[in-house]
């Protein structure tokens, strides 16, 4: 009944055509360069130490670590010294904790020079928990100070130092101190490579 005389019709067809030719496949090109594989590991470089015993210590005078629990990668500690070793340049991050009886201030050297910026810590009251986290950075030029080790000869060396001027001495609380008879720990310190 519809006609181009009569008016538009109601009806539209769409028509769509797909070809496809499959022929012979080519010759193989030349073999392009080979890729290079980069791995990458990194060995974690960690530091823990501590002490349960009651120490005084004087000002200018270092808190001294008796037990490692652990020690990984680039780094060393001899129990029952002061002195914390690390030998690969990074950025370090540093918690410690110390159990103190009197008022106190306590910061990070490093290589018997220079108290680390951002490091110190301390209370105005004894009997006293002082904990703290920070990053350090270890640089190329830190790792000068002998180690007296055969490897390395060389290291950045840090140390835990009373600045307290208020008092000639402050003493690390042990398990005694606070009437308790398993050991307690009254200073740590632990410090990773990021």
């Amino acid at each position: 009944k519809n006609s181009l005389m009569n008016g538009p019709c109601g009806i539209n067809i769409n028509y769509e055509f797909e070809t496809e030719y499959v022929g012979p496949t080519g010759p193989t090109g030349p073999q392009g360069p080979t890729g290079s594989v980069e791995i990458h590991t990194k060995k974690a470089d960690i530091l823990s130490v501590y002490t349960n015993r009651q120490q005084e210590i004087n000002t200018n005078g270092f808190v001294i670590f008796d037990f490692n629990s652990v020690i990984q990668g680039n780094c060393y500690h001899e129990p029952g010294s002061s002195e914390l070793w690390v030998w690969t340049p990074g950025y370090y991050c540093v918690q410690y904790s110390l159990y103190s009886a009197e008022p106190c201030q306590f910061s990070l050297s490093k290589n018997d020079s220079l108290v680390i910026p951002g490091s110190t810590i301390g209370s105005v009251i004894g009997s006293s928990q002082n904990t703290h986290t920070f990053v350090i950075q270890v640089t190329g030029e830190d790792l000068s100070v002998e180690t007296g080790l055969e490897t390395p000869t060389t290291a950045c060396k840090l140390q835990l130092i009373n600045n307290t001027t208020s008092t000639p001495s402050i003493t690390l609380i042990d398990a005694t101190g606070s009437n308790n008879i398993l050991p307690q720990v009254s200073a740590c310190m632990n410090m990773y490579l990021l």
